[in-house]
């Protein structure tokens, strides 16, 4: 059987109302208290942080100074480490005899402009008097010292030095020999 309502029709729109208003009023109730629960929750989460943030930064005070030293140590072994490359190049010969086996086997006149120190080979650039005085400087590099072999011309250029001096300007290259001394 069917249902029929006798109530009048403002009463029963009113009662709807009234429905309508009280679930209204229960799912905001519902959202706010989820919503503070949400902000609760957040409030204890930073709170924790900032009690984390304080122990962290307590531990870093007490160990600042030490965390300086490690600073400056790793720094101080970069820069031992960038000194002691420019000491001995890669194959185990240092400068300081490379450079006082050249100041020896550079014949008279001959002037250097630059020396180039690599890891296998050395390469002199300079000005000679002659085409002659450059071939004694490789002769000598090749077989008159204990640190060079297969010296090489890579360039030479005629110029004019101070007082109108005729001169040439050369590029020399020759590879070191391995620590043990002996050419490859």
């Amino acid at each position: 059987m069917g249902r029929i309502n006798l109530l009048p029709k403002e009463y029963l729109s009113q009662r709807h109302g009234v429905r309508h208003t009280l679930g209204t009023v229960a799912l905001l109730t519902f959202t706010l208290g989820i919503l503070l629960g949400i902000g609760f929750q957040l409030q204890r989460y930073s709170e924790a942080l900032e009690a984390r943030l304080a122990v962290v930064r307590a531990e870093y005070d007490r160990n600042r100074e030490f965390i300086e030293l490690q600073r400056r140590l790793l720094e101080l072994r970069q820069e031992v480490a960038r000194q002691e490359a420019y000491r001995r190049p890669p194959s185990g010969i240092r400068y300081r005899e490379i450079l006082s086996e050249i100041g020896q086997l550079v014949p008279a006149g001959i002037t250097l402009n630059q020396t180039e120190i690599g890891p296998e080979e050395l390469t002199l650039t300079g000005q000679a008097p002659s085409l002659t005085s450059i071939a004694q400087l490789i002769v000598s590099l090749d077989h008159g010292g204990t640190l060079f072999h297969q010296a090489k011309l890579v360039s030479a250029t005629e110029t004019t030095g101070a007082n109108n001096a005729r001169l040439v300007a050369f590029k020399v290259i020759c590879l070191l020999k391995p620590a043990g001394g002996e050419g490859r």
